[in-house]
């Protein structure tokens, strides 16, 4: 009967410690189930604040590319024969000298340089009676004018007499100590024969914007000196034929 005590004695710490064991763990579920069911509230939450971020900067973004495109969109007063955009084409008055009034535009949303305006075109645009077409082709008629193709260009290296343009370049002129310092000059050599000269403003926006061709800016400012070569070399008969064509 003893033994039997004392087996009921020692088995009963046991089965108390089998009891408290599982209360724990129920403990720790319990904390687990409460935790993961506030995670979600808490990752719903952000979500949510994050969706309604979203949904706010993209109701903003339309707004904002609407007011870059009505900034940026601007019907062209008219339209070149390259199919360049012209805008922002107006005349105004020099703030140095009240008495200069200047011309400008936009192709394609690059800006010309300022051309100064005659008195007549400057009254007649304050009258309104000088077109943006008129002044364009006053002040830059290049612009207006077809483009040469790439490859054309590139061929029309003959001369009008057969002899070919060996190599013809347009350059601003960087020694300090030539007359034509800082002046754009066209350079050319044909056959044994180099030259170079100064290149006025209308042959030089031609060269450009690319409407004219080396044989045709080579003969038009160095035909002369071409000439005057053949002249040593031909003869007088010759000679009045350079002259006179």
């Amino acid at each position: 009967m003893a033994k039997k005590k004392d087996q009921e004695v020692k088995q009963q710490p046991v089965e108390a410690v089998a009891e408290t064991q599982p209360k724990k763990k129920s403990a720790s579920k319990n904390k687990a189930a409460s935790a993961s069911e506030e995670e979600p509230k808490e990752s719903a939450t952000k979500t949510e604040k994050k969706a309604d971020g979203k949904q706010q900067s993209a109701a903003e973004a339309p707004k904002k590319e609407e007011l870059q495109g009505e900034k940026q969109h601007r019907e062209p007063q008219m339209v070149t024969v390259n199919g360049g955009k012209v805008t922002h084409a107006h005349a105004y008055q020099s703030n140095k000298n009240p008495e200069d009034w200047f011309f400008t535009a936009k192709i394609d949303g690059k800006e010309l340089h300022p051309q100064k305006m005659t008195p007549e075109d400057v009254a007649a645009y304050s009258k309104k009676e000088r077109t943006v077409e008129q002044l364009m082709q006053t002040y830059y008629p290049t612009k207006l004018m077809k483009q040469i193709p790439v490859e054309e260009y590139k061929a029309s290296n003959t001369l009008s007499d057969g002899r070919v343009i060996d190599k013809m370049n347009v350059y601003k002129e960087a020694n300090e100590q030539s007359q034509n310092f800082g002046k754009w000059m066209l350079y050319a050599q044909v056959g044994e024969q180099k030259m170079s000269t100064t290149l006025p403003n209308h042959d030089l926006n031609a060269y450009f914007d690319r409407v004219t061709t080396p044989s045709q800016l080579v003969e038009k400012n160095l035909g002369q000196r071409l000439h005057l070569a053949c002249l040593k070399r031909r003869g007088q008969q010759v000679a009045y034929l350079c002259r006179h064509g």
